[in-house]
């Protein structure tokens, strides 16, 4: 059961990033419009997941709701910030690494136990995913330094929220969690491309059939990802769910930029995807 739900946020993952490359293909070109695309794909998820309020308004779920959506757009903000200032492949495998937090977070307050087995498989699944980035030539720089962790911390610390929340007595409020979460996600997000749009006048993304249409899927594969990966979280250790998720859910893009986007598989990849594969083995050992 436990590796299905592994296999099934991977492939919802991977689903997510796919689709949302197709959404920013001549769609998205600044900031701006980055800022626009995510408020309509929180705005969707959320209301996908109004249903949640069926049961009545649950104010401690509204509270852990709060800090996972802040840190949400706190995280998308920054790690965009990261990437116009500094090197794509080092910004990537710092930003990856922040599943260290977790896993160290449920080791000294849930007791989880670390094999070295373990340990040697979440060494692999990093060395993976630094195979799969590309080097971009830009150079680091204190303000790419500060955005990077800032970056890093934010994501780090939902996944930690999101664990705490579903081993709490009201984990089960999956559906209402994820809707006030992404509700104060939307909230923030307009709020700053109101800011933006005052300030600095970019954007060019438009609203059509196309937009609106890819935009829900990406609300519903970022959506039902995160339903099944609170789940995942109140049974599965971090060490285990962390990496196999993330290492699984990059071989899968790194095969569906093939498929899809026609992109070339280079050795490293390939290396990457083998070096993943050993690397989930060890970690379910």
């Amino acid at each position: 059961m436990a590796y299905l739900i592994i296999l099934l946020c991977a492939f919802l993952s991977c689903a997510k990033v796919t689709v949302q490359g197709y959404l920013s293909r001549g769609n998205i070109n600044n900031s701006t419009d980055s800022v626009l695309a995510n408020c309509m794909i929180f705005a969707f998820t959320s209301v996908l997941f109004a249903y949640g309020l069926r049961t009545g308004i649950n104010l401690t779920v509204v509270a852990y709701a709060t800090v996972f959506g802040l840190l949400s757009v706190s995280f998308q903000a920054f790690y965009a910030l990261s990437l116009k200032e500094g090197p794509f492949a080092t910004t990537t495998m710092i930003i990856n690494l922040s599943m260290i937090l977790p896993i160290v977070f449920s080791v000294i307050f849930y007791n989880e136990k670390v094999t070295v087995t373990k340990v040697i498989g979440f060494v692999f699944c990093v060395l993976a995913l630094f195979l799969n980035v590309k080097s971009d030539g830009k150079k680091v720089n204190l303000k790419w330094l500060i955005y990077v962790a800032l970056a890093f911390f934010s994501t780090g610390f939902i996944s930690i929220v999101q664990r705490i929340f579903a081993k709490s007595a009201i984990g089960g409020n999956k559906e209402q969690f994820i809707f006030f979460g992404y509700l104060t996600a939307f909230i923030l997000s307009y709020v700053i491309f109101l800011v933006r749009e005052k300030k600095v006048h970019e954007r060019t993304f438009k609203f059509n059939k196309k937009t609106v249409m890819l935009a829900f899927f990406v609300a519903a594969f970022l959506g039902i990802f995160h339903f099944f990966y609170t789940y995942a979280n109140s049974f599965i250790d971090a060490i285990i769910l962390s990496p196999s998720v993330c290492g699984l859910a990059t071989m899968l893009q790194t095969l569906a930029g093939r498929v899809i986007f026609k992109e070339k598989i280079t050795i490293r990849q390939v290396g990457s995807i083998c070096i993943g594969i050993v690397a989930i083995v060890l970690i379910s050992l």
